[in-house]
């Protein structure tokens, strides 16, 4: 059966996302005509929410008018405030309006792809990521988006437990992640970030690390948020059967990496020193 990807991209003030992705929850998750659905959160031109349905052919057409029309109507009555818009200004494009939709904008492009990954999958690690942003975003609220770093923090930390990582093999495993992720900007960036990693990480140490010192003892039967049980299980599926670790590890790079990206985390070398302080303080501690 062929199937289309139809793209709409939702220009809506960031710290609004909250109530567009409810309602964009709303209109497909009982709709049968859906094959899959994925979201990706951006401020490029502007901040927005892409919006990528998958259907059958016979109703791409009825799809788009029918998702073309709900999000107008929302757009209409429940408009984000056109204060305050934090955006990626582009030199040769203008920002597009705030509320407003635009179709074609952004190509579906599956943010996780692996060789020989251990999913179903692509569409189904995709999917099951959306999923994760979605539940994130109901926990937390209109605090979602002021709240990136700490969210990302949660995230690392819960992955350590889920993962069954020591101290001192997460310490490696995140250190990859920094150096991977420091070798894509310049000299600039990686300075700026290791001066606010630190500073960031000094401002708020006790927090952080009870909040690791928590996390990293958690038992498997203690209460957990709705997103923290859709992580454990995200986590849980990426685990390869009879494989190296290195294999291993390097599905769960491309996993967090990929719910990074579709937080809109741009300080990502930050937020990875900040978290690998915390890790080096606890390990340091146990000498």
């Amino acid at each position: 059966m062929s199937t289309y990807h139809l793209t709409f991209s939702i220009y809506y003030n960031k710290k609004e996302w909250h109530k567009l992705i409810n309602e964009i929850h709303t209109l497909v998750k009982d709709d049968k005509r859906i094959f899959n659905y994925f979201l990706n959160l951006s401020t490029f031109r502007g901040g927005h929410v892409e919006f990528t349905i998958e259907v059958g052919k016979k109703h791409s057409k009825t799809c788009v008018k029918h998702f073309s029309g709900c999000i107008e109507k929302f757009l209409e009555t429940t408009p984000s405030s056109n204060k305050s818009l934090d955006t990626i200004n582009d030199v040769f494009f203008l920002d597009f309006p705030n509320n407003t939709i635009h179709y074609g904008v952004h190509d579906y492009v599956p943010i996780f792809r692996a060789n020989n990954q251990p999913f179903e999958s692509i569409a189904d690690i995709n999917h099951q990521i959306t999923g994760l942003i979605i539940t994130i975003f109901q926990d937390f609220g209109e605090e979602t988006v002021g709240m990136t770093i700490e969210i990302a923090i949660q995230i690392m930390a819960l992955f350590c437990l889920i993962s069954e990582k020591e101290l001192g093999s997460a310490i490696t495993f995140f250190n990859t992640l920094l150096q991977k992720e420091f070798k894509k900007h310049k000299t600039e960036y990686v300075e700026d970030a290791q001066k606010l990693g630190l500073i960031n990480f000094n401002d708020n140490r006790n927090e952080i690390l009870g909040y690791l010192e928590d996390t990293m003892l958690k038992k498997v039967g203690s209460q957990k948020e709705a997103w923290e049980i859709e992580w454990e299980s995200l986590v849980s599926k990426s685990r390869f059967q009879n494989k190296t670790s290195e294999n291993q590890d390097l599905i769960y790079e491309l996993l967090i990496d990929a719910i990074f990206n579709k937080l809109d985390i741009r300080n990502k070398g930050e937020t990875y020193l900040i978290f690998l302080a915390a890790l080096n303080t606890l390990e340091n501690s146990k000498r």
